[in-house]
């Protein structure tokens, strides 16, 4: 992360490649219901040797654990909350996915790795600082006080399996557990 704060560019791992193209697949699944079996399998070169990526199989393998398509998401959204206890500072960061779901907001976040050893559980999402900022925008965009976070792990070797981690978190929770982080922040 410190190398986007700085601006240093650093070559992007084949892994993160794959990531951001399962992610483009997802994305265009959400805002246009383009049928995910049309993504292509792809071949990426590091130091190790070649890596084969099926695409429409890593994505293919969560779909039915997302929301329908459609204008009712707001996909690949930048945010910006203010902190809660700085004045004049702010959250910076990028939802996949986020929506109204009954009268919460929800907030998805989409994980490709290759071992789910790996997948946050619903404790860990609690105090992840990711979660939590991404729980404050809404919490704070909506004036609501309940928000449910989603992250789907998307399993990238076979076999292809995709595995939600969910949490409803509370606005008094959300706001405890970024004191600390923000703290960091002075």
């Amino acid at each position: 992360a410190w190398n986007k704060l700085d601006r240093v560019e650093v070559p992007q791992a084949v892994s993160a490649q794959a990531e951001e193209m399962v992610h483009g697949v997802l994305e265009h699944w959400l805002r246009h219901a383009t049928p995910v079996d049309t993504a292509p399998a792809v071949k990426l070169v590091d130091e190790r040797g070649e890596h084969e990526y099926e695409l429409a199989k890593i994505a293919g393998s969560g779909i039915h654990l997302l929301p329908p398509p459609g204008p009712h998401l707001e996909i690949e959204i930048k945010i910006r909350p203010p902190m809660i206890y700085l004045p004049n500072a702010w959250w910076n960061g990028r939802v996949d996915a986020a929506h109204e779901l009954f009268v919460d907001p929800e907030v998805i976040d989409h994980k490709s790795t290759g071992n789910l050893k790996w997948m946050k559980t619903p404790e860990q999402l609690r105090k992840d600082v990711q979660s939590l900022v991404y729980a404050w925008s809404a919490l704070h965009a909506t004036g609501k006080n309940r928000v449910h976070i989603r992250f789907i792990y998307y399993k990238s070797r076979k076999p292809y399996k995709a595995v939600p981690s969910y949490v409803l978190l509370e606005r008094d929770e959300v706001v405890a557990n970024l004191l600390p982080h923000e703290t960091m922040a002075k």
